[in-house]
């Protein structure tokens, strides 16, 4: 392990592109609807504990998108926010206000709402770029600050090096809690190597009854506060592409699936895959039964999600974006078992397929999009979510009776 002291106080206040978009891309949502949504769509949500007036936290949204693009310090946005909140009628003796409500934000929370958004823009966009270079830079080495305000628990965490795809940063990447200012730096293989640093094979993330992270660290339990219990940089950083022009939106599709990150991810999860099969004995075509796979599901996962392709294509659903969870990677694994054409390279084909079928077809609630590719027909079978976000439920190849009999099955939407 390595020794570190840092201060990122100058660098939360400098303009950042990433950053800015990851704080611009959220949507307000009141404190009683957070609850009920995932860790995905937290991510992507602007939000204050117990407040439930839409025009408060808007107004508390706008005026740090403007101080995140100005580069503004904590005092610059307070300043801004009152002037809001005063030609609205909100503001009393410093207090924010609700009067139809009566929900109160004391002065005192504002810098920590203020940190806390800052500081997980600020490592959404760190989180960006560190998987964009996560071949030169394979390691992730957690930091804290070390001096008198840093909480025990982070100081126990400091110096921790894992590889970048290691479970550990599903739950322990920052902000770790409120006001947290631990840092997340990249090393590379010579970087290791030359200091003789040990990657950490000690400090593994269990679970405790509710579901919830703690590591032991130097005789501490350390547990993220709240709220943290999760990867915000990873759940957040992308955009909302179903605001962009198509071609530029499916550009992005193609990056994700061809990028470092998706690579990472995919072997981890059929090294873990393939790992459950050794330890139940399985010959070559055995697949796992139904209500094992569940899981071994639950325990590979870690709800993240590509983008895997955007809608051209006038249907009537909600939404545009397809997105491909690492739950169907692994259902994948087992279902198409056998099937060599079915790797990693495979997935980079789905921007094209949900973007430029050869067919689109409707039934059972799903839309099945085909395409015909220099390896085969390839079928992608799409299906609208309860809270109509569209994920890919599968693919893969099809040969010519099976497509013949789901064209007399389904009904056809588009077609050559």
């Amino acid at each position: 392990m390595s020794n570190n002291s840092v201060d990122l106080g100058f660098a939360l206040n400098l303009p950042n592109d990433r950053a800015i978009d990851y704080l611009s891309n959220k949507q307000v949502v009141p404190a009683n609807r957070f609850k009920e949504l995932g860790e995905s769509a937290h991510a992507r949500a602007f939000t204050v504990a117990n407040i439930n007036h839409l025009g408060l936290l808007s107004d508390m949204k706008k005026s740090m998108d403007e101080s995140m693009r100005q580069g503004e310090p904590f005092e610059a946005w307070r300043d801004r926010l009152e002037i809001r909140a005063q030609k609205r009628g909100w503001l009393s003796n410093g207090e924010f206000f609700n009067p139809d409500g009566g929900e109160v934000i004391k002065p005192y929370r504002l810098k920590t709402i203020f940190n806390t958004n800052t500081s997980s823009a600020f490592h959404a966009s760190r989180y960006q770029s560190q998987m964009d270079n996560a071949i030169d830079f394979p390691y992730l080495e957690l930091v804290a600050v070390g001096d008198a305000a840093t909480r025990p628990s982070h100081l126990a965490l400091s110096g921790t090096v894992k590889r970048i795809d290691d479970p550990f940063w599903q739950s322990y990447y920052p902000p770790l809690g409120y006001n947290c200012r631990c840092i997340v730096i990249s090393r590379s293989d010579y970087y290791i190597k030359k200091r003789g640093i040990e990657i950490d094979e000690v400090t593994k993330v269990e679970r405790d009854d509710d579901g919830d992270p703690y590591v032991e660290r130097d005789g501490i339990e350390v547990r993220p506060d709240k709220g943290f219990e999760y990867n915000s940089a990873r759940h957040g950083y992308r955009p909302d592409l179903d605001d962009y022009d198509p071609v530029l939106a499916n550009q992005f599709c193609e990056r994700d699936m061809a990028s470092p990150e998706f690579n990472l991810q995919y072997q981890r999860l059929e090294r873990e895959y393939k790992r459950e099969r050794k330890k139940a004995r399985l010959d070559s075509k055995q697949k796992f039964k139904d209500d094992v796979l569940v899981s071994i599901r639950r325990k590979a996962r870690h709800n993240l999600y590509f983008s895997a392709g955007v809608i051209t294509h006038n249907l009537p659903i909600p939404k545009r974006t397809v997105w491909l969870s690492d739950d169907t990677i692994v259902k994948q694994f087992n279902s198409r078992l056998g099937d060599a054409k079915i790797n990693v390279a495979f997935y980079t084909q789905l921007p094209g397929i949900v973007s430029q079928p050869d067919y689109i077809l409707e039934g059972r609630n799903r839309y099945y999009f085909i395409k015909q590719t220099v390896s085969g027909w390839i079928r992608s079978v799409v299906k609208v979510s309860s809270n109509d976000e569209i994920f890919l439920e599968s693919s893969h190849y099809i040969d010519e009776k099976t497509l013949k009999s789901d064209l007399k099955k389904y009904t056809v939407i588009k077609k050559p």
